[in-house]
């Protein structure tokens, strides 16, 4: 386990900034209703957090928007990282961690090859 935290850390530190504008995507779809039900599920957050990371969603999802219409990509990286900082500080360690792999299982389905470690 120690050496799966270790991996995934690793991964976060180098690529936040790299990732295909495509994969932005994924983080839009956090904001639609039925997905973050069942992201709370998976989970397995509790009321108080699921409504915490609706707030997160939308806001990132504003961000993004805002960001993609300017064509900044730094803007852009901003809301990504906006989204990773907010949702650790209302997820547990572990939920963090499941957080985190289903985010970039999705961005490698979606564009093929950019990963998020945070």
């Amino acid at each position: 386990m120690k050496k799966l935290i270790i991996f995934s850390l690793l991964l976060i530190a180098g690529s936040i900034y790299g990732i295909n504008p495509s994969a932005y995507g994924v983080f839009s779809k956090l904001n639609n209703k039925s997905t973050l039900s069942k992201l709370a599920t998976y989970l397995n957050a509790n009321e108080e957090q699921t409504s915490e990371l609706e707030t997160i969603f939308s806001c990132t999802e504003k961000l993004l928007k805002s960001s993609l219409s300017e064509d900044n990509e730094s803007y852009s990286a901003s809301a990504i990282n906006y989204n990773l900082t907010s949702a650790k500080s209302v997820l547990s360690k572990a939920q963090y961690h499941k957080y985190l792999t289903l985010i970039n299982s999705s961005i490698i389905n979606e564009s093929g090859s950019d990963k998020i470690n945070k």
